[in-house]
């Protein structure tokens, strides 16, 4: 069962590979190696494992509303309880697109919604060297998540030093409930 991740290219793809999620058929990133001219680039688009917030969670945290100091706490904690569990989830998908991007013989980009931002382990764990096309050529935030108020950028495009980014930008687009994220390397 493999649905939701594509990467397209107007060269042609290759080789092409999925990373399996927890041993199981569910991919949550792919690889296609691209042909561009005489060289070829190894591109990983990921989907990381969704933080499992919903509308709910958000207008409580949005409002911050005190309804009683034992229902916050509950409230707090089953909020926190969906935090741990995802960021449980995304290390090891994020360990095994690192193992994954160290085996390429070619130049890499990594990308995709990591449902992460640069200061996770997720995001540390996939950069490693490489470099963020938005911090080195991006302005101001690059906020890729503008659901109800819980800006965040968890969108990203990375790149080994084989690559240069030398441009990059959010596209303030509702094409989903992300922006999308452009680079040119």
């Amino acid at each position: 069962y493999f649905t939701g991740l594509g990467i397209y290219s107007r060269y042609p793809i290759v080789a092409s590979g999925l990373l399996p999620a927890d041993g199981s058929d569910r991919a949550f990133s792919m690889w296609a190696d691209i042909r561009i001219q005489r060289d070829t680039v190894r591109v990983f688009n990921n989907h990381l494992n969704s933080t499992y917030i919903d509308n709910d969670d958000i207008d409580y945290l949005s409002s911050l509303k005190f309804v009683s100091e034992e229902r916050t706490r509950a409230r707090f904690s089953e909020i926190a309880g969906k935090l741990r569990e995802s960021y449980m989830r995304r290390a090891p998908q994020a360990e095994l697109v690192a193992e994954y991007v160290a085996q390429s013989p070619y130049p890499v980009v990594v990308c995709g919604d990591f449902n992460d931002t640069p200061q996770s382990y997720a995001y540390r764990k996939i950069r490693g060297d490489f470099g963020d096309a938005y911090v080195s050529t991006g302005f101001g935030p690059g906020l890729t998540y503008p659901e109800s108020g819980m800006w965040f950028r968890i969108d990203h495009i990375l790149h080994n030093d084989a690559l240069r980014a030398t441009g990059s930008r959010i596209i303030h687009k509702s094409y989903s409930d992300h922006y999308p994220v452009m680079a040119t390397l």
